[in-house]
């Protein structure tokens, strides 16, 4: 009767062991995931993904990125979220709401039943944007109703320059009493023809570039249409006798 008793002890252990075992088994861990690098930085975005290579023995239910300007950014503290499906494999996102010139930490996440895991944090830093600096050039091949202007921008400010070109009137400030004649876009000298100005008439210029972070002018010139007759000047007699004188006169302009 004991020996019957010891054998059924060690099949109730035996079979107790197995269930464990096996539910130990079965019980799902967080998933396991990389931060991928990250591209193509602005100002004010940024591109960074995630891989999640394994699931942890449990369907992956939500993953993405957490991102911030402190180190370890979680689901709970951060700058910014996104969410990025289910699942295995690679994912990407875009990173927004970013400041200019300001460090950054971000990491993947995914979440499973057995809870959320993050990858390896990526540290990354906005670029520093400034509006364009451009000149404006003076005024070539003046005629009397017409004239070659411009302007040469010198530096982009870190941002393509998206809309260049010149203000010009028969007033000062041309930027707020004149006309505006675009000129296409991109970094470099550009130049324009006016026609059908005025004869003998003073036009003013200015330059402009616009990027990302705004429209820059650059300095106020100015430009006489010729005349529409030549100019001549009479000076002085250099001789002058009792009954003759010998006087000149100068041409100008033609």
């Amino acid at each position: 009767m004991k020996y019957l008793l010891r054998c059924l002890e060690l099949i109730f252990f035996f079979l107790s062991f197995c269930i464990f075992d096996s539910c130990k088994k079965d019980n799902p861990n967080p998933p396991i995931l990389i931060t991928t690098a990250v591209s193509n930085i602005t100002e004010i975005s940024a591109q960074s993904g995630g891989n999640v290579t394994d699931d942890g023995k449990a369907e992956v239910t939500t993953r993405g990125l957490v991102w911030g300007e402190n180190q370890n950014p979680t689901i709970e503290t951060n700058n910014g979220l996104s969410n990025n499906g289910v699942g295995l494999g690679l994912f990407q996102a875009d990173l927004t709401g970013l400041d200019g010139n300001t460090l950054y930490y971000v990491r993947a996440f995914a979440s499973n039943k057995a809870g959320t895991a993050y990858g390896n944090e990526q540290i990354f830093k906005t670029m520093l944007v400034e509006k364009p600096t451009v000149l404006t050039v003076s005024a070539t091949d003046l005629t009397t109703t017409s004239a070659i202007i411009g302007g040469n921008i010198t530096s982009d400010g870190g941002n393509p320059v998206t809309d260049r070109g010149i203000f010009w009137s028969l007033s000062q400030s041309p930027e707020t009493t004149g006309t505006k004649v675009p000129v296409g876009d991109g970094s470099g000298a550009f130049s324009y023809q006016l026609t059908n100005l005025s004869v003998n008439t003073t036009y003013y210029l200015k330059a402009y570039a616009k990027n990302l972070k705004g429209e820059a002018l650059g300095d106020q010139v100015s430009f006489t249409t010729l005349p529409l007759f030549p100019s001549v000047t009479t000076n002085s007699p250099i001789i002058i006798a009792s009954f003759f004188s010998i006087v000149e006169g100068e041409a100008t302009s033609d």
